[in-house]
């Protein structure tokens, strides 16, 4: 027969935490959340040091749109990132009152759509790894049939309904041909067996 010793404890100095003593915890829990399409996932966060611009002379709101249509005219010129830097100095100086604050502004707005760039690649990414695709396919329109609006709304409208009716899965973007210039739309798709389409001239 084992022999059992028991010790008293005085009151307040027991060494193991109980479940209704009160936990301490750390001055910030912070964490991002984002969801897999199955699960949440928690990563713990880190602020990333970054000091917003003063803006007390303008409206955010103003400022940024007027970056957003400078910065969109750089990417149409195809201007390399000193030449895009130049540009939007030239054409917010004066909106600031001195070139510190000109430079803050404009190196957090460009590091903030970077950052929303890779976000949206990142979560195009997970959504698609999500699926199992059948297809890649690349659509485009005859000129005489539909303009750009057209083409868009018709092939959205397309893709709606046989989402719906015949439970396809896509994901795309339209994007133009570099040397034409031209409008079209890449997709993956996801087609259950017996529901692909047979499409015949009229």
């Amino acid at each position: 027969m084992s022999n059992i010793l028991l010790t008293e404890i005085p009151a307040g100095e027991c060494p193991f935490p109980f479940f209704d003593d009160n936990p301490i915890f750390p001055e910030k829990m912070l964490c991002k959340v984002y969801h897999d399409g199955g699960h949440y996932i928690a990563t713990p966060y880190f602020s990333n040091g970054h000091r917003r611009a003063e803006r007390t002379q303008y409206e955010l709101q103003e400022l940024r749109e007027m970056f957003e249509s400078l910065y969109a005219h750089t990417i149409t010129e195809k201007m390399s990132s000193a030449k895009t830097l130049d540009f939007l100095r030239d054409n917010l100086c004066h909106l600031f009152d001195n070139a510190n604050a000109l430079d803050e502004f404009i190196n957090y707005e460009i590091s903030r759509k970077l950052r929303r760039f890779h976000m949206r690649k990142l979560r195009f990414r997970r959504k698609a790894n999500l699926n199992r695709w059948t297809h890649f396919v690349t659509f485009t329109y005859d000129d005489k049939k539909h303009t750009e609006e057209s083409f868009r709304n018709k092939l959205r409208r397309c893709l709606c309904n046989l989402a719906t009716r015949r439970k396809w899965r896509y994901m795309g973007v339209f994007e133009r041909a570099p040397e034409t210039g031209r409008l079209h739309f890449h997709a993956l798709l996801y087609v259950p067996n017996g529901e692909m389409i047979l499409i015949t001239k009229n």
